[in-house]
């Protein structure tokens, strides 16, 4: 229970005084690294909560609407008959070209007799032949076409909560590895920071510093994005905001070197 009393004093004042970011500097780095892991632990908890009620439904709506625009294009009198190897259509004239004019990503779907082609307006297409593909064989009208779609989404969104968290390791051992590289550009510009504020901060301690300075940043990242979402991080402004508040406590109190 202590190590957990440690832990819960030490996020509490990381999060509330900057001057308890002072105390920290001469903290092991044990304790440094336990306060980094599990606080990343509880960030990417609250990251994929956030993604889950916030970005899929966005996403899943946009692919929705996507695959509604494509599918409206296909005559609703057609069939398909595809065998693993070459596509033939009754109803419908190969090669079926479905064109998406999404102004941030416009592109042209092409269904021919034996091959597949993906064509961004602004870039070479991308042709594969059917055989290369392995796609198991079917005959289908529109309208199943259509309802297989639906369900294969609907599928995807029944069983998203059980892969979320077999993906949560993942995700959680992403974020460590991701932040103690991260970490070291981050000190750099740290370190930039005290000698222009004349507080002189070994590398070493102030990457260890770094090590509570960027969970709790990247907290705060979390819950911005959350409460108010967009796509740009804010883990570096919080980092240099929350460094620059140690800097002005330890020329407060009159330490230049530590």
């Amino acid at each position: 229970m202590r190590i957990v009393r440690d832990y819960i004093q030490t996020f509490i004042g990381c999060i509330s005084e900057p001057k308890a970011y002072i105390e920290l500097l001469g903290k092991s780095k044990r304790k440094a690294i336990f306060f980094y892991v599990v606080t990343f632990f509880f960030v990417s908890i609250l990251s994929m909560i956030a993604w889950r009620i916030q970005d899929f439904p966005k996403l899943l709506t946009s692919v929705r609407q996507t695959s509604n625009t494509l599918l409206a294009q296909v005559p609703d009198n057609a069939q398909f008959f595809f065998d693993s190897k070459t596509l033939r259509a009754s109803g419908a004239q190969l090669p079926i070209e479905l064109h998406d004019n999404n102004e941030n990503f416009p592109y042209t779907l092409s269904f021919a007799t034996n091959t597949f082609s993906f064509s961004p307006t602004d870039n070479q297409p991308f042709t594969q032949n059917y055989t290369d593909l392995e796609a198991p064989a079917f005959n289908a009208t529109t309208p199943q076409v259509k309802a297989y779609v639906s369900t294969l989404l609907d599928q995807l969104t029944a069983h998203l909560n059980t892969t979320l968290l077999f993906a949560f390791p993942l995700v959680l051992l992403g974020k460590l590895l991701f932040g103690l590289v991260t970490l070291l550009f981050y000190t750099l510009f740290g370190q930039i920071l005290s000698w222009l504020a004349g507080v002189i901060i070994p590398f070493r301690k102030l990457y260890k510093l770094g090590m509570y300075i960027l969970p709790i940043a990247a907290l705060i990242d979390t819950i911005a994005h959350g409460l108010f979402g967009g796509d740009v991080s804010l883990t570096l402004v919080a980092y240099i905001g929350i460094v620059i508040l140690i800097l002005l406590n330890l020329r407060t109190y009159g330490t230049r070197k530590t």
